[in-house]
């Protein structure tokens, strides 16, 4: 009696093949993890010990920026270097971003 295709026909193997690739994938990232942290991630209390000075920089860039907003002289000073208010931000921030990475 050929009973045809089932609707539950391989549902176990499916099953037994998720385990065993679960399986592998845990094996997987233990050997991973076996060479340590990714590269990507600051290692262990980088980003508090750079705060003070994220902070500090943030702080000058606003004044410097609040200072120029309030400025009565036209052109800016700042102009004639960066070209505009967006370009005299943008170099201060890089400014700001060079000297965190000197403290890096």
């Amino acid at each position: 009696a050929d009973r045809g295709h089932r609707p539950c026909d391989g549902i176990g193997d499916a099953a037994d093949e998720a385990r065993t690739s679960a399986s592998d994938t845990t094996e997987e990232i233990k050997a991973f993890e076996s060479f340590g942290p990714p590269l990507d991630v600051p290692p262990p209390g980088m980003l508090d010990r750079l705060a003070v000075s994220r902070g500090r920089h943030r702080s000058e860039v606003q004044e410097q920026l609040r200072s120029y907003d309030e400025s009565t002289e036209f052109p800016r000073k700042e102009d004639r270097l960066c070209g505009s208010r967006s370009g005299y931000e943008f170099a201060l921030r890089t400014e700001g971003l060079r000297q965190l990475r000197s403290e890096i």
